[in-house]
């Protein structure tokens, strides 16, 4: 494409400017750095020329360029460049491509020993980053950058307030969040543990703060097996949340809803169905008809139901479920396909294969 342009177009035209990018993008993606780093340079200045310092074109071929002189381990022409994509103003402030420039300056400062402006900048990153999670807008992967972030202010925090502070509570329990994203189970288990101690300490056993470390915690062992500490640490959780807020909260279902869960999973199906139901009640009448959650708590009730090999119960939820499912997500869902499997093992286990 750029061959062809070049014998149609005069060189100055900006259409060059943005193929180079694209070039760039995708020698670096081929981790040729050397040969994308002389196209995003070329490209920088083009569109510096046709677009502006101050417009979105510009300051993301900056960001490129400045990833992969990161690539090459030239540190200071890094920092310069994404120095220059933050100075420009060209990035949406929302954008995850200013975090990340506010990320690595973090380092930068970090590594120079300048503290102070290095947890400025690791705080404006993560700012950038929750509004982008809040908003739907990253993928799993993405959660390296803020898991960086997190552990880099755990270290400057030590310096700043010691090892017991209301601001390190929450980075560990945040922190946390993020290792469950990206499947570090066992460094959320420390970082939740932590969080523990500390919120207790500085709140007392009783917080609420506590009590949601303290699900999410439990959710974390269940995923890794452990469903004793699993159902240990959200019994602790309910008991707090349910003398908070009573129990007809939504926080009281979800962690009736995630006990239950691990009562299934260790088989005790006697002690999940009334869990699973009252969550079911809770969501049934705080949350909107349609809500998945409520479909969640149909579908689970279901599952139980099946195992105990009481079908008829387990085809009411399920096809409840399957109904909210189908409005809400669609029929194209995997949380839909799930559930119009479990409807099809019903069946198979009430041995009407037609169905």
């Amino acid at each position: 494409a750029l061959a062809i342009k070049k014998t149609s177009l005069d060189d100055d035209d900006e259409d060059f400017g943005v193929l180079m990018h694209f070039i760039g993008n995708s020698l670096f993606a081929l981790k040729k750095y050397i040969n994308a780093l002389s196209y995003f340079e070329d490209s920088t200045e083009r569109k510096k020329m046709h677009y502006g310092i101050n417009d979105e074109e510009y300051a993301m071929a900056v960001v490129d360029k400045a990833a992969t002189y990161v690539k090459l381990g030239d540190e200071t022409r890094a920092m310069e460049s994404y120095h220059d994509a933050i100075e420009s103003g060209g990035l949406p402030s929302d954008s995850w491509e200013l975090g990340i420039a506010h990320k690595y300056l973090g380092g930068f400062f970090f590594n120079k020993n300048m503290f102070d402006a290095s947890f400025e900048s690791y705080n404006v990153a993560i700012r950038i980053f929750e509004w982008c999670i809040d908003n739907g807008q990253v993928s799993t992967l993405k959660y390296d950058d803020i898991v960086q972030c997190y552990t880099h202010l755990l270290e400057l925090e030590d310096d700043r307030s010691g090892p017991i502070s209301e601001s390190r509570g929450t980075i560990c329990y945040k922190l946390a969040n993020c290792y469950v994203e990206v499947n570090r189970h066992e460094d959320a288990v420390l970082m939740y543990r932590e969080a523990i101690m500390i919120q207790s300490q500085i709140f007392g056993a009783d917080h609420l703060s506590v009590a949601n470390s303290l699900h999410n915690l439990g959710n974390c062992y269940r995923d890794v097996g452990d469903f004793d500490k699993s159902a240990d640490c959200l019994s602790k959780s309910l008991s707090l949340s349910t003398a908070a807020f009573g129990d007809d909260h939504e926080d009281v279902a979800d962690t009736c809803h995630c006990l239950a869960v691990t009562m299934t999973s260790r088989c005790e199906l006697d002690d999940a169905i009334p869990l699973f139901e009252r969550a079911l009640a809770v969501r049934r009448k705080k949350l909107v008809g349609q809500d998945t959650n409520i479909a969640s708590s149909l579908y689970n009730l279901a599952v139980v139901f099946q195992m105990k090999g009481q079908w008829n119960n387990a085809m009411r939820y399920c096809k409840e479920a399957l109904k909210i499912q189908r409005l809400s997500l669609g029929d194209d869902n995997p949380v839909t396909s799930r559930t119009l499997e479990c409807i099809g093992n019903i069946h198979k286990d009430r041995r009407d294969f037609e169905n």
